[in-house]
């Protein structure tokens, strides 16, 4: 009960506007689950997750990690909601904060899936292909994430997969004209969802 209401805390923080509170909240309450990170996350702890996550992309292929089973463990699935919830403020204050939040989140777990999983997967592409400049490997990921995003059909998420998929990883091998029908589905399901963020 306590992660779900430091999640819904952080969600009322980052929209007024208190990102630094927000962030603060997630990280104390990451502590319960032996979950340790810095406000100030530098390229070295983005560096150490990044290795496990192609770690993971190498025991698994995109193909296999769209049927994987659904999580069923309490503990990994708070500490991915409360790293998710942190990572919308953390894009905006620390992106390398941002980075390690994804990809800790998807790190953790690692062989099954999340109602976030789609989410994850798709803003891993964006650090994959905007940070590393890899954006072939960033296109593989965020096709995967738009598939694993229809088997899942997670609403509250569908809106921020398909604007980060249109925004920051379709335009680079894709005209514009493509990119609009992807962010036109994402704007109806958010207002459909409710979810403005």
């Amino acid at each position: 009960d306590r992660a779900k209401a430091c999640c819904t805390m952080i969600e009322l923080y980052t929209n007024i506007g208190k990102s630094s509170d927000a962030i603060a909240l997630g990280i104390e309450n990451l502590k319960q689950f032996g979950v340790h990170l810095s406000p100030n996350a530098g390229k070295l702890a983005v560096v150490k997750e990044l290795l496990r996550f192609k770690w993971y992309l190498h025991k698994y292929t995109l193909d296999q990690i769209v049927e994987q089973p659904m999580m069923t463990s309490e503990e990994s699935l708070w500490i991915t909601e409360l790293c998710g919830a942190i990572g919308t403020p953390a894009y905006f204050t620390n992106p390398n904060l941002f980075a390690v939040t994804v990809l800790k989140a998807i790190n953790t777990y690692s062989g099954t899936l999340i109602n976030a999983s789609a989410f994850g997967f798709m803003a891993a592409a964006v650090i994959i292909g905007s940070a590393l400049g890899d954006h072939r490997m960033a296109m593989r990921i965020g096709g995967m994430a738009m598939r694993l995003n229809d088997r899942l059909d997670t609403k509250p998420y569908g809106a921020k997969v398909h604007l980060l998929y249109a925004f920051m990883v379709l335009h680079w091998s894709k005209p514009m004209r493509d990119c609009i029908p992807v962010y036109r589905k994402g704007y109806q399901l958010g207002l459909d969802s409710g979810d403005f963020t």
